[in-house]
C-alpha cells in the first residue's frame, strides 16, 4: 500500500520552524510593494509557509514571484524566486499561511539555507521546541 492511500505525508525536504527568539525574516515583492512575513512557520530547502498580515495583499495561487528575499539569523540572505502553491488557515479569525515553493534558489543560497536548517535541528534535538 503506498504512502498516500495509509494517510501519512512523504516530505521530499527536511522542515523546520525557526526559533521564536530569533526569526527569519522574509519579504517578497508583489505588484509594486513589499509583502513581509508576520510569522514563518517553516522552511526547507523546497520552500517556506509564513503568515502575512490581513492588511495586505494576498497574491493568488499559482503566482510567480521574482523577488523573494529571505533574512536567516547567522547566515545573512537570500536572493531567490518562488510560486505561491497554497493558502491554509490554521485556525478561524488568523490570517492564512501561504506557502511558497522555491523555483530558482541559487547554490549560494541553498548552502546557507542547508547550514541553517541542520543547526536549526541540532537546536531544536538539543533544547527541545521554541
Amino acid at each position: 500500500m503506498s504512502a498516500s492511500s495509509q494517510g501519512t505525508e512523504r516530505r521530499r525536504y527536511l522542515r523546520v520552524h525557526p526559533a521564536q527568539t530569533n526569526p527569519i525574516k522574509v519579504a517578497i515583492g508583489f505588484q509594486d510593494t513589499v509583502l513581509e512575513a508576520e510569522h514563518v512557520k517553516d522552511v526547507s530547502l523546497g520552500g517556506i509557509a509564513f503568515q502575512l498580515p490581513w492588511k495586505k495583499l494576498t497574491p493568488p495561487i499559482g503566482q510567480n514571484l521574482n523577488s523573494i528575499e529571505l533574512e536567516l539569523p547567522i547566515y545573512g540572505k537570500i536572493q531567490t524566486q518562488g510560486v505561491i502553491r497554497r493558502y491554509d488557515w490554521e485556525t478561524e479569525g488568523d490570517p492564512p499561511v501561504m506557502a511558497i515553493e522555491f523555483l530558482r534558489l541559487p547554490y549560494s543560497g541553498e548552502k546557507k539555507l542547508f547550514h541553517y536548517i541542520n543547526h536549526r535541528q541540532r537546536e531544536l534535538r538539543m533544547f527541545g521546541a521554541n
